[in-house]
Order: structure tokens, then C-alpha cells, then sequence
């Protein structure tokens, strides 16, 4: 365990994993002891309650799960349509809106981290780290924002960013998206901004956008 982090900061980052890969599943209720047990079946780290009690607390204010007393800790079931489009919807209002801004202050470097980005996702593939290839899919788009530097616009980015992230994360394993497929998609956005063509470049992040939300209507049976 890193001695930077605290075992409540430990504990949530733990069982934010257990709850993005899978392991946790929705609907499902479980005691504290039993996640305890998981997060160290899964790092070989002793956890007590205490601290899993405390980072549940903080996991049932961002809606993953619910405290359900003398019962146990009920993981919220997958997300609603409208909680995705809503997702998406910001996501393209503030992405196409950066990419505008950003893009003529595009530089070789900024290319380059993009595509080191799609490597560590090509990666990610091949070790199938689903959950890992969303984190660095949620870091390459975001790479924008860092560019820009409108402090506005990424203190939002920063405050929703682990919500949008477990939103997305949530949708994209319900529907089994291949990330071959994803992973196309972001290679013909980052060449896109690397020739700094604009219409294309946002017509590549909308119809990202667009296939993500159809996929999960499709998987809700409700197009």
C-alpha cells in the first residue's frame, strides 16, 4: 500500500474497481465484511471494516451504491438511458466547444501524448483491461482540456470527472462494446486533429458520442 494514501482512500479506490470491473454486481446486496474480504482477496492487503464502512459512505453519495441498514450494501443497478445521453450530452457540449478552442494551439507533443494514449489502450486490449482501457479512453479526451486551460470549464470536468467516468464505465461493460471498435474510432478523431481538421475532428467525437448512447438504448431494448 502506497503510504501517500489512507486505508479509507485506499479502500474507495478498491472498491471502485471491484464495482467497474464487474466484480460487485448490480442489484446485489453484500455485507461490509465480505467487501473487506474482496479488496483483500484482490490486493493481499488487510482491511478492517472501519475504513470500508467510511469509503462506502463516500461510493453511496456518488450513487454506486446503497447503505441499506441491518441488510447490507445494495450496488446500484445499471444506469438509465437517460442517465447516459445525459452523460454524452455534456460530454459533447464541452468536448466539440474545447476542440474548437484547442485545436489551433495543437502542437507535435500534444499529438504525440494522444497517441500514447491510443498505445496504452491497444494495451489494454491485449491484457483484455476493459476497465483500464475506459481510464485512459476518459484521459485521452480530457488531454484537450489541459490545453485549452479554461479553468472554468475544467474545475467542472474535475469535479464530474469520476462520475462521467463511472457512468461510462458502467454502460460500456452492460453492452460489451468491443474496444477494437472504440479504439478505431479514437485513432480516426486523433488523426483527424492531427491534420487540425476541425469539421472532421468533431464529427468524430459526435459520432463517438452518438454510437455509445445507440449501443446502450439497444442493450436497454429501447430504441
Amino acid at each position: 500500500m502506497k503510504k501517500s494514501k489512507t486505508k479509507k482512500q485506499y479502500a474507495y479506490d478498491e472498491i471502485k474497481k471491484l464495482i467497474q470491473n464487474g466484480n460487485l454486481i448490480g442489484g446485489e446486496i453484500y455485507s461490509e465484511q465480505s467487501i473487506a474480504d474482496m479488496v483483500h482477496k484482490d490486493t493481499n492487503e488487510d482491511m478492517s471494516r472501519t475504513p470500508v464502512r467510511e469509503a462506502l459512505q463516500m461510493i453511496a453519495l456518488e450513487g454506486a451504491v446503497q447503505i441499506k441498514p441491518k441488510k447490507g450494501v445494495l450496488v446500484t443497478s445499471s444506469v438509465t438511458v437517460t442517465e447516459v445521453a445525459d452523460m454524452f450530452d455534456l460530454r459533447a457540449a464541452i468536448e466539440t466547444y474545447v476542440v474548437r478552442r484547442a485545436l489551433p494551439l495543437f502542437k507535435a507533443e500534444d499529438i504525440a501524448a494522444l497517441r500514447d494514449y491510443l498505445e496504452k489502450q491497444r494495451s489494454c486490449i491485449l491484457e483484455d483491461d476493459r476497465s483500464g482501457f475506459v481510464r485512459f479512453d476518459f484521459k485521452m479526451h480530457m488531454y484537450l482540456m489541459e490545453i485549452y486551460k479554461n479553468e472554468w470549464m475544467r474545475d467542472i470536468i474535475s469535479r464530474l470527472g469520476d462520475r462521467l467516468f463511472s457512468v461510462g464505465m458502467r454502460a460500456f461493460v452492460a453492452t460489451g462494446r468491443p474496444c477494437g471498435e472504440l479504439l478505431a474510432e479514437h485513432i480516426e478523431y486523433v488523426d483527424a486533429l492531427e491534420r487540425k481538421d476541425m469539421p472532421l475532428a468533431i464529427d468524430c467525437l459526435l459520432r463517438h458520442f452518438e454510437k455509445g448512447i445507440e449501443s446502450y438504448r439497444k442493450h436497454m431494448n429501447l430504441k
